[in-house]
């Protein structure tokens, strides 16, 4: 577990700007419907400008005939909603890194 101080307002009301958070560093499990931490490389949160952002995790996943699936798409989406959701096409969907999930406010 680790703690960081979340900047910007697209988690709001959940996170407020400014608050410290703690995270959980595995993220076990399916990602679906969770509050991440996620970094990638050649996007930038629109709502910081910086190369992490914290948000909800949507995926829509591809199987294929051997029952293996790949990511299609992932939305990475703010909880407010004067916010922009994060699209990742199936190009960029594996070039994101999960940091950590959210547990609480502290």
């Amino acid at each position: 577990m680790f703690i960081i101080k979340v900047v910007g307002r697209s988690m709001e009301p959940l996170i407020e700007s400014g608050k410290f958070c703690v995270f959980r560093d595995e993220v076990a499990g399916t990602r679906q419907g969770k509050v991440l931490l996620v970094g990638h490389h050649s996007i930038t949160d629109p709502d910081t400008h910086s190369r992490y952002t914290v948000k909800r995790y949507r995926s829509e996943k591809i199987f294929e005939k051997d029952e293996t699936w790949r990511h299609g798409k992932i939305w990475l989406e703010p909880e407010n909603k004067d916010y922009e959701t994060i699209e990742l096409p199936e190009s960029q969907a594996e070039e994101f890194r999960v940091i950590g999930e959210f547990i609480s406010v502290i």
